[in-house]
């Protein structure tokens, strides 16, 4: 949450100077970063399927290359 965001009031009973965030920028804040993370580890899940499907055929491949 960037400062500019904050909203500034001016409390008069204390004469202290209060910040107060806008509640519906920080959930709109919080929802992209949650999806931005779903996104992401979906793409590792499906890297990690990929990998574990390639090196195996490729382990084979080199086995049977070498074989007299």
């Amino acid at each position: 949450m960037k400062l500019e965001e904050m909203q500034k009031i001016w409390d008069s009973k204390s004469n202290q100077t209060l910040y107060v965030m806008n509640e519906k920028s920080v959930e709109n804040h919080v929802k992209s970063r949650a999806h931005k993370a779903n996104k992401n580890a979906a793409y590792v899940e499906n890297f990690i399927i990929v990998m574990n499907l390639v090196v195996p055929i490729i382990l084979f491949v080199i086995a049977y290359a070498n074989t007299p």
